[in-house]
């Protein structure tokens, strides 16, 4: 089996999540990322090596209470293939959860986290029937409030003679502004 040889620092370790290992009260176990989600265990990757881990019983627990549950591009300490802690996070791209819609439900509204610990999100979108810029105008939102950058790809371009006539929308364009965007035309053949 050949090994990555990827560093801590490749994947995105700095002093931040160092100071908050030494804080923690697993510092003498294994930091690894979070790189997939499975419904009930999860892949990590510590750089040399990707494998499944489970979540311990107590962060289980405490999860119910408050506590962070680890997601895609969490930084966690592992112990015997097992996830004993969250490190703090720099930032993460959240929603509300899903299946509260149309119920009453408390104020407090559940926040499902999709990843975390990440700088840019590409927003994709295709030129086609499917554009809809209400909806890059809610990736947009959602984007910016957690503190990540945006950069817009409209796609499928060679579908439309004029797409500076989407790129000119109104209600769009102060938000793409301040973000990098791009569109791309397919070459046919």
């Amino acid at each position: 089996m050949e090994r990555n040889n990827i560093t801590l620092e490749d994947m995105g370790w700095n002093e931040f999540f160092a100071k908050n290992l030494e804080k923690s009260a697993n510092r003498a176990h294994r930091p690894v990322r979070v790189t997939g989600v499975r419904r009930s265990s999860f892949i990590v990757f510590d750089g040399n090596d990707e494998y499944q881990v489970t979540v311990s019983g107590r962060l289980l627990h405490d999860s119910s209470t408050g506590a962070l549950f680890p997601a895609a591009g969490d930084w966690v300490t592992v112990r015997e293939n097992v996830i004993t802690g969250v490190l703090p996070r720099r930032n993460a791209l959240s929603r509300g959860a899903s299946g509260n819609r149309g119920k009453l439900v408390t104020l407090s509204v559940e926040e499902q986290v999709i990843a975390a610990n990440i700088d840019t999100v590409f927003i994709v979108s295709g030129l086609d029937r499917d554009y809809n810029i209400r909806r890059i105008e809610r990736y947009l939102a959602l984007v910016y409030n957690s503190g990540c950058s945006p950069v817009v790809l409209l796609n499928k371009a060679d579908l439309h003679p004029d797409v500076e006539r989407f790129l000119g929308s109104v209600d769009i364009w102060v938000l793409i502004n301040r973000c990098q965007q791009h569109y791309y035309k397919m070459k046919h053949g």
